[in-house]
C-alpha cells in the first residue's frame, strides 16, 4: 500500500485551496491545480522533498 501523499486514501472531496468540489479520482484540482491531498506532512516527508528538489535542480545545471 502506498504511503505517499499522492495515494487515493488521502484524497478529499473538496480542494483545500479554492474549495472546488473534487472526486476521489482527481489527483489535482481542475480549477487551481492544487494537489488533492489532505495528508499531514511528517518531518521525513518534508526532508525528502526538500533535498530531492535541491538535487533535481542541481542536476539540471
Amino acid at each position: 500500500m502506498e504511503k505517499s501523499r499522492f495515494a487515493k486514501k488521502y484524497r478529499g472531496h473538496q480542494c483545500l485551496n479554492c474549495e472546488t468540489p473534487l472526486e476521489k479520482e482527481d489527483k489535482y484540482c481542475s480549477y487551481c491545480g492544487q494537489l488533492n491531498s489532505n495528508k499531514k506532512l511528517s518531518f521525513n516527508d518534508f526532508f525528502n522533498e526538500f533535498f530531492g528538489s535541491i538535487f533535481s535542480y542541481d542536476s539540471r545545471i
